[in-house]
């Protein structure tokens, strides 16, 4: 019984150890805009030609064109690292293999698979158009935008759908050029920049 107790502690003390986001203060004294949440990934995986799926939580920074995202597995254990500005990326995988390039995306697909769109990422996290898309909205006040290869939904959280309101939900669609995918972000919590 006792050993039971023992694992039982240890299991939850890994769920607290969550690593932090970054310091909410970037270089030159901008303050940070943070978002933690979770996301899942539906991809074909081109070895077996079965999709395959993939879960996180993440912590996300930026600040001053800097790009933080930590994405950790549901005990809080850290699964990458993606640190991006405007010269250059780096993916920092779990057991220390580093990969280093331009583009976040290529490093995401290479080391995990799967593309994460930073680069358009930074704005539609916030409801915003990237590149001069135009959002549409239904009835319902969901926001729909298609940018760089990318389909995005839009849902505001429940308490406050107006236009103005930073999403809660985002479902991305992408069919561009390269592997197709889905990815379903949710936004447990929210720091404005």
């Amino acid at each position: 019984m006792l050993w039971l107790a023992l694992v039982t502690l240890a299991l939850a003390g890994c769920a607290l150890q969550k690593i932090a986001p970054s310091s909410p203060d970037a270089p030159g004294g901008l303050a940070a805009h943070t978002l933690s949440g979770r996301l899942s990934v539906r991809y074909p995986d081109p070895r077996t030609g079965h999709d395959e799926s993939a879960f996180a939580h993440f912590d996300w920074s930026d600040a001053g064109g800097r790009i933080r995202v930590q994405l950790l597995d549901p005990l809080g254990q850290s699964l990458a690292l993606i640190e991006s500005d405007p010269h250059q990326s780096i993916l920092t995988l779990r057991d220390g293999q580093r990969f280093t390039g331009d583009s976040p995306e290529e490093l995401t697909q290479a080391a995990l698979g799967w593309r994460l769109p930073l680069s358009g990422l930074a704005d539609w996290l916030d409801g915003r158009a990237a590149h001069g898309g135009v959002i549409r909205r239904d009835a319902d006040g969901v926001g729909h935008l298609e940018e760089d290869g990318w389909r995005i939904s839009f849902t505001a959280s429940d308490a406050s759908p107006a236009d103005h309101a930073a999403p809660r939900r985002l479902d991305l669609s992408y069919s561009g050029p390269g592997t197709p995918l889905e990815i379903r972000i949710i936004i447990d919590e929210r720091s404005p920049a």
